[in-house]
């Protein structure tokens, strides 16, 4: 297995709940919804949506609940083409 490319992590980009859209083994699209981080401190302010950047299968995801900014979110394992040897 290989990770080919920073794209294919989501991290948490502040402090708060995250609610995962898809769970593991789940194929995903560019743009598809991987899930919702959801404000601790500002409980009226909008969820905000995370989105993801590559296409694959999900790989890792710790679940819904409390993270940190830089904390890992999803982890996608994009589909090997073996003939070329390349990601697409």
């Amino acid at each position: 297995m290989m990770i080919p490319g920073s794209d294919c992590y989501i991290a948490a980009p502040a402090d708060g709940v995250f609610e995962p859209c898809p769970l593991a083994c789940a194929t995903v699209r560019i743009g598809g919804v991987a899930g919702w981080l959801h404000s601790i401190e500002d409980v009226d302010r909008a969820p905000m949506e995370l989105r993801f950047r590559h296409r694959g299968t999900v790989w890792f995801s710790p679940g819904p609940g409390r993270v940190r900014r830089g904390d890992s979110l999803i982890v996608v394992m994009p589909d090997y083409d073996k003939t070329t040897g390349a990601f697409p």
